[in-house]
């Protein structure tokens, strides 16, 4: 049976809280189209994203959230 283990990780503008740069840059697209207040029409949550890490030893899945209000300016 797999393991598996959740962690939080907040993204910023600023940091992305030491996180593989791999994997940061597999899920970027997808936090720019939930930032800017798209979706994804296969998810069944319009405020959430799941997207696969490219590393075939370390299979992991990010949930995407959105969170609060977007403000587009």
């Amino acid at each position: 049976m797999a393991q598996i283990k959740y962690s939080k990780i907040k993204v910023t503008v600023d940091s992305v809280a030491d996180m593989c740069l791999s994997a940061f840059n597999s899920i970027s697209p997808a936090i720019q189209v939930l930032r800017h207040g798209g979706s994804f029409p296969w998810e069944k949550n319009p405020d959430e994203a799941y997207i696969g890490c490219p590393d075939h030893l370390n299979q992991m899945v990010f949930k995407l959230e959105r969170v609060g209000e977007v403000v587009i300016k």
